[in-house]
C-alpha cells in the first residue's frame, strides 16, 4: 500500500496550490492592465483553468494532511485545524479573486475614453460629450490645456462633442457609430486653427479625422 506523505509536505502542496494560480493570476491582470497585450488575455483564461485544477489538487492534499495529521501523535488538534482553516482559506480566495479579476478587465475593456486637447489661446467652454446614453459636461479647458473623460456606453448611437469657442456654439462628432459594451480611447484636438479632429488610439487606427471643423 502506497504511504501516505508527511502531514507538514502535504500541507505546503495545499499552501502552494492556492497561492501560485493567485500570485500568477495578479501579475498576468496587471501586465495586461499595462500592455494591453491579446497574448496576456489568452495567458489569463489558461490561468483560471490551470486554477481549477490546482484548487483540486490543494483539496486533495489538504484532506490528506488532516486524516495524516490525526494519526500523529506529534501534532496538536487545534495546531492541525488552525492549519488547514487557513490552507482552505488560501485556496478558496481563488474564487472571489477570479471574479473580480474578471469584472475589473470587462469594465477596463469596454470602457470610452475621451480626451480634449484645446491647442487654441481661446478658452473652450461649456464641453459637453453625449451619444449612447452618455451626457458628460465639462465646464471649460484653459488654452493649451487638456482634460480627459471616462465612460461607458449603453446603446446604439453616435458620440458627439458640444462646445462654446469664440462665443459660437461648435458641434464635433467624435464618433460616428458607437453601441453597448464598446470600448475605445480618442483625443480631440482643437488645433490653433480651431479645427476640431478626432485621433483614435487604437492600434492601426491613428489618422485623424476633421469633422465638424470650423468653416
Amino acid at each position: 500500500m502506497r504511504q501516505i506523505p508527511p502531514p507538514g509536505r502535504l500541507l505546503t502542496t495545499a499552501k502552494i496550490c492556492g497561492a501560485l494560480p493567485l500570485i500568477i493570476g495578479v501579475i498576468i491582470f496587471g501586465l495586461w492592465v499595462w500592455t494591453r497585450s491579446d497574448g496576456l488575455i489568452s495567458a489569463g483564461i489558461f490561468t483560471i483553468y490551470g486554477g481549477l485544477a490546482s484548487f483540486a489538487l490543494g483539496s486533495l492534499s489538504l484532506f490528506a494532511y488532516i486524516l495524516a495529521a490525526k494519526k500523529s501523535a506529534e501534532l496538536p488538534r487545534p495546531l492541525v485545524w488552525r492549519s488547514a482553516l487557513k490552507a482552505g482559506a488560501l485556496l478558496l480566495s481563488n474564487y472571489p479573486a477570479a471574479f473580480a479579476i474578471v469584472v475589473a478587465a470587462i469594465l477596463i475593456e469596454t470602457r470610452y475614453i475621451v480626451t480634449i486637447q484645446n491647442q487654441t489661446s481661446s478658452s473652450a467652454t461649456d464641453l459637453r460629450i453625449h451619444g449612447g446614453g452618455c451626457d458628460i459636461t465639462i465646464s471649460s479647458i484653459s488654452p493649451h490645456d487638456s482634460t480627459s473623460r471616462s465612460f461607458w456606453i449603453q446603446h446604439d448611437d453616435s458620440l458627439k462633442l458640444s462646445l462654446m469657442l469664440d462665443g459660437q456654439e461648435r458641434t464635433h462628432t467624435i464618433e460616428g457609430y458607437v453601441t453597448n459594451g464598446q470600448g475605445g480611447s480618442k483625443t480631440v484636438t482643437i488645433d490653433q486653427n480651431e479645427q476640431l479632429s478626432t485621433k483614435c488610439q487604437e492600434a492601426g487606427q491613428g489618422a485623424p479625422s476633421k469633422v465638424g471643423q470650423r468653416p
